[in-house]
């Protein structure tokens, strides 16, 4: 495999690319904010109906509380994608061989191994590249041309991820 391309600046490609990634960690953050509103719910009902004093006005809290935890990381997502549009940006050369993943600019370089991979997920037209705890790297599909997106597949259909180091048993 020898694919090479180049990714140029793009702030609607950005802003994809932080929603592609960030989408598990919002999952999270949603279930949370659903369990708030609920609770609220929950509380204000009973207290409203029940004439308890403080547990209406509180049940609104929570559930209000339960919104704006919804709302939070689609700011700071928002906000996120606007200060990398405003930025200057330039080219990257970007080249795949079946050793490793080379990311070219004018000023620097930066290769990865495959066996760092742990992972590779394809969403929203990217594939997304994860070591063991973070994304390494992301390949905007985009960016590639048909045959060179078939020739990835195939790599990726082909590998086998490496398994994870295994701890060393204890004596005893």
């Amino acid at each position: 495999m020898n694919i090479t391309f180049v990714m140029s600046p793009d702030a609607d490609r950005d802003r994809r690319l932080f929603w592609a990634i960030a989408r598990r960690s919002l999952r999270k953050w949603w279930v949370v904010s659903a369990l708030f509103v609920a609770l609220g719910a929950g509380v204000a009902v009973l207290g409203f109906t029940e004439r308890v004093e403080p547990f209406g006005p509180a049940g609104v809290a929570l559930g209000a509380g339960g919104v704006w935890i919804a709302f939070v990381p689609w700011i700071l997502f928002r906000g996120a994608t606007r200060r990398s549009a405003a930025r200057p940006g330039s080219d990257v050369t970007i080249r795949l061989t079946y050793d490793d993943a080379t990311f070219d600019t004018a000023l620097s370089q930066a290769r990865i191994k495959w066996p760092l991979v742990r992972r590779i997920e394809e969403r929203n037209g990217f594939w997304i590249a994860r070591g063991e705890r973070r994304v390494l790297f992301t390949l905007p599909q985009e960016c590639m041309d048909a045959a060179q997106v078939a020739e990835f597949r195939a790599f990726l259909a082909g590998r086998t991820p490496p398994q994870p180091a295994q701890p060393e048993a204890q004596p005893r």
